[in-house]
């Protein structure tokens, strides 16, 4: 696989190349650092949540997901689960355990969660860099 341009590369989490002739064989494995970034008010809100809750599992980690996209951009899940260290990437913030598959690191990488209370209860916000100038399609009927 060989990308056309730095930016492609930074985009891809992990890259390998085979060299491969009769006598030898290569394999180079670059990874490049994906980075997510939880503010202090959601990882205060995902430990209260978690002290409350007597249905999450010890060991469990807060896990994000991608379902899919649409016209508004990608959607996500947030949920509770084993961290499994063969197909998942992990991130600390302040003891709070956060674990995506590694499939979804290219598209969650630069990813921002915050959270906020509203009238209505509390919320979680996912800005994500990569999907930020999606607009609605017509036609749909979502907007």
């Amino acid at each position: 696989m060989f990308c056309s341009s730095y930016t492609e590369i930074c985009n891809i989490s992990r890259i390998y190349y085979y060299i491969t002739n009769s006598n030898f064989k290569l394999k180079l494995k670059l990874k490049i650092k994906m980075t997510i970034t939880m503010s202090h008010a959601a990882t205060a809100a995902v430990k209260k949540y978690m002290e409350n809750n007597s249905e999450i599992s010890e060991g469990s980690v807060l896990r994000i997901g991608v379902l899919g996209g649409g016209c508004n951009g990608l959607q996500y899940s947030l949920h509770f689960a084993d961290f499994d260290e063969t197909t998942d990437t992990k991130y600390d913030f302040d003891g709070l355990i956060l674990a995506t598959d590694r499939k979804f690191d290219p598209h969650l990488d630069g990813t921002e969660i915050d959270s906020i209370e509203t009238p209505q209860g509390h919320s979680y916000i996912i800005k994500n860099p990569n999907f930020e100038n999606i607009r609605s399609c017509p036609g749909c009927g979502c907007h």
